[in-house]
């Protein structure tokens, strides 16, 4: 996406949320109903969405569980080709917005995250997300294993899911970088737009090659991208 449209996301489904509050329709909304203004946004640009695209170099499930899917990819028009994902959340625990946080990680492409609802979220809320994810707009930070306990733990346990790890560099220490792309909150507590929608994008580690990484080759089923636009 360009910037441009990162930010009309944020803001189109931030409207779209307002008009189902004002409708009286806030007890239907959920994740899965955010499907439709996401497609009607989506629409008339120049790559379109696939819902639920199983996660590529997953290990074949176990019985007849079905394969754990991205929310969403990024397509491009014409050729079809993957070009990046992004994962939907509906006013989640936090622990929620971790896991996705890591298995966008071992992704390639164009990869974001997602944040959307109507509910009050206190302080308390925020300052939980910033352990693991940036609160100030368009300033990237980075994040390790140091600074979020989980992380190696929820690491671990998506990488048994995978054939192998598609991280360019694996590392005794899981690190990644996030930015803010855009956020919209409610001007006060009592206002009627109640509506808050967070987007962050999410990148490899940028580092130099140090005695704790050990270089890989990225095992993917779709070629690098830069950009789902």
């Amino acid at each position: 996406m360009t910037v441009q449209d990162q930010k009309d996301l944020v803001e189109a489904v931030a409207a779209w949320l307002r008009f189902e509050v004002l409708c009286k329709h806030d007890d239907f909304l959920s994740e899965d109903i955010l499907a439709y203004p996401l497609s009607l946004f989506f629409a008339n640009r120049r790559y379109s969405l696939e819902p639920e695209r199983p996660y590529p170099n997953l290990k074949p499930p176990e019985g007849r569980g079905r394969r754990q899917a991205v929310d969403y990819a990024f397509l491009a028009p014409r050729t079809r080709q993957l070009t990046g994902f992004m994962e939907l959340k509906f006013a989640p625990d936090t622990k929620y917005l971790l896991g996705d946080v890591v298995r966008l990680w071992e992704l390639a492409g164009d990869r974001y995250l997602l944040l959307a609802t109507v509910r009050p979220l206190n302080n308390d809320y925020w300052q939980r997300v910033s352990k693991f994810l940036p609160m100030e707009v368009g300033v990237p930070r980075q994040f390790g294993e140091d600074e979020v306990p989980d992380l190696k733990k929820q690491h671990d346990e998506w990488l048994k899911l995978l054939r192998a790890p598609m991280s360019r560099r694996v590392r005794r220490k899981r690190q990644y970088k996030a930015r803010l792309v855009a956020l919209h909150k409610p001007p006060s507590p009592n206002d009627p737009d109640r509506a808050t929608v967070a987007l962050w994008q999410i990148f490899d580690w940028e580092k130099k090659r140090d005695d704790d990484e050990v270089s890989m080759q990225r095992v993917t089923e779709a070629p690098q991208a830069t950009n789902a636009g």
